[in-house]
């Protein structure tokens, strides 16, 4: 069959009535679009010419990778959010089971310690601290969605690291000593 026989148009229409083809043209170092596209023009069901086509489609091709250039970058920085807000979940259920679970530890040694009045008051300022730490990591994780729905403007502020540690140590200590492990700790400012 040749290219010129009606018969390879009318096998090359059958399935779809008219093709395109966009093709880029560079010169002096710059690319152009164009396409170019047939249709068949039939009369009583049988193929009597076929319009050829062409166009410039720069603008239009150009702005199409544009709109594809920019879905692919939200797209990126969408799977970034969802790894960092994944990654942020698996740290903050381990920072408040930690706080919880001193709670906890310490409360049941209050229970235990009724007589002696200071052993009961050290253990329930334990969990009064714990309790305050697991708050202010309830505040931040609700800071953190505000920050991220764009409400609220974060202010620095100073923090008394000797004294956070101090309260992050006691809280590992005593879980430490439950469970008999030699635990030390040093601060180097």
């Amino acid at each position: 069959m040749e290219y010129s026989d009606i018969s390879y148009l009318e096998f090359f229409f059958v399935v779809v009535p008219s093709h395109s083809v966009t093709f880029r043209v560079v010169k002096d170092e710059k690319t152009y679009y164009y396409m170019m596209k047939a249709a068949k023009v039939e009369v009583d069901g049988k193929i009597m010419a076929v319009v050829l086509g062409f166009g410039n489609v720069d603008a239009r091709v150009r702005e199409e990778r544009e709109y594809q250039r920019k879905l692919e970058e939200a797209l990126t920085e969408a799977k970034i959010a969802v790894d960092s807000k994944t990654k942020f979940l698996l740290h903050i259920s381990h920072d408040i089971r930690t706080p919880m679970n001193a709670m906890l530890g310490f409360a049941s040694m209050a229970k235990g310690q009724t007589e002696n009045k200071k052993q009961l008051l050290t253990s329930l300022g334990h969990v009064e601290t714990s309790g305050e730490h697991l708050l202010k990591l309830v505040n931040d994780v609700l800071d953190f969605a505000r920050i991220d729905s764009g409400l609220v403007h974060i202010e620095p502020e100073p923090i008394n690291i000797p004294f956070l540690f101090y309260e992050m140590a006691e809280n590992f200590r005593k879980k430490m000593d439950r469970k008999r492990i030699d635990f030390k700790t040093t601060l180097d400012l």
